[in-house]
């Protein structure tokens, strides 16, 4: 079962090759030069440019160098005297643009809220420059997500090596009583030299390949990843294969009533029946003394109960008695979520698997309007007696085909 997702930055959370592109067809660095009295070409740009990549890749360590070398070095290369203060008005503009043409991946936040939710432990580990790193995960709010941050310039080490990776599973296992093991950690990232290595420490791979296919290469990802919401379906085909069911938190399911269950339906009941406007403050009290947990566990023995249960609690219920479904009752906080619409449908399923033709209900004044929506006609208007006071209700039938 995958306990970790660790993701690549660039290209993967983030379009910055994308708004790389974008930024460098506008020559921003050139208007800015343009302002200091400087006249330079695209050409001559574009040559300054390539000769900075180069020099930058004989640098080993880049922490100890500023974050506007690339734009110092650039001035050097044009020609003209270098300066800092130069250097500083070029990166911030080319900054500028950049941002301005960059985006969030399809479905990034979208996935990180569904990991976080399901207590998965997000990780991040980029070849990004460090100040270059901050500042994207502070633009697109994506700090809070992450539980570690790895980034190539603060380790020394290049993603491309194993290094990383076992600083990474170092970090995650600090402190913790149960270990996640490299197996249990899914890696997620855009480039197949640097991602292999994260496959070499016994790491899940997942290669993010949006619109492109893979070329030949002797490593192989255990998954290929067209969009970001793939990596929730990878992690769910991971714990089905390891014979594990993974259940979504904030997820409803609905279960067979058990008797332990007595007090905490008995709540979500007498809080439903409080909030009906349309009873009479008799019929309502009489309604919550009939269902105190002893009697909802009483009423359970002569009918079939399901619970509908959601983060540990029961957010609602719903009886079947023969033909007639009884019992119905969804928490006032959790009502108009389609909890009502999922009970009443696995009742009538039951029903129809038993034989019925027919549905029967007898409603409250306040939720005949409900069952109307689920295809129930109201027949007539009658009053249940229970316990000396007569209670109104609305009978409804439905055809269940």
């Amino acid at each position: 079962m995958i306990k970790c997702v660790i993701f690549d930055l660039g290209d993967t959370l983030i379009s910055t090759s994308k708004g790389l592109k974008k930024t460098l067809r506008e020559y921003p660095e050139i208007k800015e030069l343009k302002k200091a009295g400087y006249s330079v070409t695209r050409r001559e740009y574009d040559l300054a440019f390539a000769r900075m990549n180069k020099q930058l890749e004989r640098i080993k360590d880049r922490k100890k160098h500023s974050e506007y070398l690339p734009a110092y070095l650039i001035i050097k290369n044009l020609g003209i005297k270098p300066s800092w203060d130069l250097a500083k008005k070029l990166a911030k503009k080319f900054f500028q643009t950049q941002k301005k043409h960059t985006k969030l991946e399809p479905y990034a936040k979208e996935t990180l809220d569904y990991l976080k939710k399901q207590g998965i432990v997000i990780g991040l580990i980029s070849n990004a420059g460090t100040a270059k790193a901050k500042k994207w995960l502070k633009i697109f709010k994506l700090k809070k997500y992450f539980t570690i941050i790895l980034i190539s310039e603060d380790t020394g080490f290049d993603k491309s090596q194993i290094t990383p990776f076992r600083i990474f599973l170092r970090k995650l296992n600090k402190n913790r009583k149960q270990k996640i093991g490299p197996e249990e950690c899914l890696m997620v990232g855009n480039d197949v030299k640097e991602d292999a290595s994260a496959k070499k420490t016994g790491m899940k791979t997942g290669l993010y390949l949006p619109n492109k296919t893979q070329g030949k290469c002797a490593f192989k990802p255990d998954y290929i990843i067209k969009n970001l919401r793939m990596v929730k379906q990878v992690i769910v085909k991971i714990s089905k294969n390891q014979g594990k069911v993974i259940k979504e938190r904030g997820e409803m399911e609905i279960r067979e009533f058990k008797k332990k269950d007595a007090v905490q339906a008995s709540e979500m009941i007498i809080a439903s029946i409080k909030t009906l406007k349309s009873q009479s403050v008799k019929e309502i009290k009489a309604l919550c003394s009939n269902n105190v947990p002893e009697r909802v566990i009483a009423k359970s023995r002569k009918m079939k109960l399901f619970v509908a249960v959601k983060n540990k609690a029961i957010v609602g219920i719903v009886g079947i008695q023969k033909n007639q479904i009884k019992k119905f009752f969804v928490s006032p906080k959790q009502q108009r979520k389609g909890i009502g619409t999922k009970l009443i449908a696995r009742a009538e399923k039951i029903l129809k698997k038993r034989g019925y033709k027919k549905s029967v209900v007898y409603a409250s004044l306040d939720s005949e309007k409900f069952y109307q929506k689920m295809g129930y006609v109201s027949k007539k208007k009658v009053i249940k007696n229970l316990r000396g006071i007569g209670i109104r209700h609305v009978l409804m039938k439905k055809e269940l085909g």
